[in-house]
């Protein structure tokens, strides 16, 4: 069985790896545009793609059975002033890089039928936060995107589904505190009912998408410790 990473290098999709290591006799392949910055291992192979580089995917050479993209990159921006660059980097990262990812993966017939499918959302794609509005752009067309995949693929038996985390305590986390500040995020997490959430937490419902489903297709699974229900 060959299981894909796109963005395992850190947050959920590191922790996942390590997760999957631990747990599971799978080859495991993980894809990313800072491979060389981390450790080789006889656990997993590391082939360097970007997002924002078609002509990269190319070094993909597998068919795969599990695929879990985690990329993902956010600038927190008012309209009015936002920055076109940062605003590319969003859109292509989030939404356009994985949308052209898929499409050379199954053009090319690198997923396996029955395989599994899962990308990271957010919460972000459904409700409004000030300074979030590209992020929460690229989050709704990945939703969208998620669903029509599910409804093309599911021919050949191949599930796709997303997970919608509100905030998460990676370093994605860590920079928004650095840019809105401690107090702003102190605030912030007083808004969830349960506390912002560790990988693990949605580590387990990914594991389960990758692993285990066997009949969820197309949907969008939010985990956000109740936060959404207050909003």
């Amino acid at each position: 069985m060959n299981l894909l990473i796109v963005g395992g290098t850190s947050g959920i999709g590191r922790d996942f790896l390590d997760r999957v290591i631990s747990k599971y006799q799978v080859n495991i392949s993980i894809a990313s545009r800072s491979v060389l910055n981390y450790d080789s291992s006889d656990d997993y192979k590391s082939i360097k793609i970007d997002l924002c580089d078609v002509s990269t995917f190319s070094n993909l050479k597998e068919s795969y059975d599990i695929i879990v993209i985690a990329s993902g990159v956010v600038h927190n921006m008012l309209i009015g002033i936002l920055d076109t660059h940062k605003v590319q980097s969003i859109i292509t990262t989030n939404l356009l890089g994985q949308i052209e990812l898929i499409d050379f993966l199954i053009r090319n017939k690198q997923v396996n039928r029955g395989a599994r499918i899962t990308f990271i959302s957010s919460i972000a794609a459904n409700f409004s936060m000030k300074g979030n509005s590209i992020y929460s752009v690229s989050k709704a067309g990945l939703e969208a995107f998620v669903r029509c995949c599910a409804n093309e693929f599911q021919r050949k038996k191949i599930l796709v589904n997303s997970v919608a985390p509100g905030m998460v305590n990676t370093k994605m986390t860590l920079d928004a505190k650095n840019n809105l500040g401690s107090q702003a995020l102190l605030i912030d997490e007083k808004k969830y009912p349960l506390g912002y959430a560790s990988t693990d937490q949605i580590i387990d419902f990914i594991e389960y998408l990758s692993f285990s489903n066997k009949y969820i297709n197309g949907q969008n699974i939010i985990i956000d410790g109740g936060r959404t229900i207050t909003i």
